[in-house]
């Protein structure tokens, strides 16, 4: 799916959406699909579509086959952290200024 989603109800919801059952002996309105999330975040969100047949459900052929989907899922915002950085890439709340940089610094 090239699709990016920003929670796991709307993964689920578009997969309900676009994923079918189908049987050789059971109508359209007979089956289902239970589709649940079974691992991981980001391009490695792994949904399972378990297709089942609703009018024998004690069946041993009631339920299918399940079928994997992977899905970008990305349910976290980033986080933004606005500081100074010292010469190894670390945050610091504070900033040395040479006196020969100190004409281009803008205090706001």
């Amino acid at each position: 799916v090239d699709k990016k989603f920003t929670s796991k109800f709307d993964v689920l919801a578009f997969l309900l959406s676009n994923v079918f059952a189908t049987d050789d002996c059971a109508t359209a309105n007979q089956l289902g699909i239970n589709v649940t999330h079974v691992d991981g975040i980001c391009d490695a969100a792994i949904f399972n579509a378990l297709p089942y047949e609703t009018r024998c459900p004690e069946s041993l052929f009631s339920v299918g086959t399940a079928n994997q989907f992977r899905a970008y899922l990305d349910d976290v915002a980033p986080t933004v952290t606005c500081g100074f950085m010292d010469s190894d890439g670390n945050v610091s709340d504070t900033i040395t200024i040479n006196s020969d940089d100190s004409r281009s610094f803008v205090d706001t």
